[in-house]
């Protein structure tokens, strides 16, 4: 959606500046397990921009991963984007 949906793509860029230090490595340590377990060979930011970003933009608001989870992995400010992004996808508003 974000390459057909101006409006979830501008929710993509707020999420993608709003990552903190932490967040990033925790993509990083998600890179090293899928290369590691799952014969991951791209260059990081190949997989960054193809694989663990999009994975992260989209696994709070689809409720990919444990609510216990998504309180440390998700700012509260990430979390109401996303849960902006989620009625928009309700409403269209």
């Amino acid at each position: 959606m974000i390459e057909q949906d101006p409006r979830v793509q501008g929710y993509y860029s707020q999420f993608q500046k709003s990552l903190l230090p932490g967040q990033f490595d925790r993509l990083r340590g998600q890179y090293q397990f899928a290369q590691k377990n799952y014969g991951e060979d791209r260059p990081y930011e190949d997989w960054y921009e193809r694989t663990g970003l999009p994975g992260y933009f989209r696994g709070y608001p689809f409720q990919q991963w444990p609510e216990e989870f998504n309180e440390v992995a998700y700012t509260p400010e990430q979390r109401q984007l996303l849960d902006e992004m989620m009625q928009y996808f309700r409403t269209g508003k």
